[in-house]
């Protein structure tokens, strides 16, 4: 039963922090990616 149970503190543990990496990744990339995806966008518009 140990050993079960230190299989899913570890796994609880890894899964912690891939979910706080990737909610920091999808945070902290989105702002940053939405200009970017803006801006591509406008000179799209002003090259028409």
């Amino acid at each position: 039963m140990k050993d079960i149970l230190d299989i899913i503190k570890g796994a609880t543990v890894i899964i912690g922090t891939l979910g706080v990496i990737l909610a920091g990744v999808h945070f902290g990339i989105q702002p940053k990616a939405n200009p970017l995806q803006e801006v591509p966008q406008t000179h799209v518009y002003t090259g028409n």
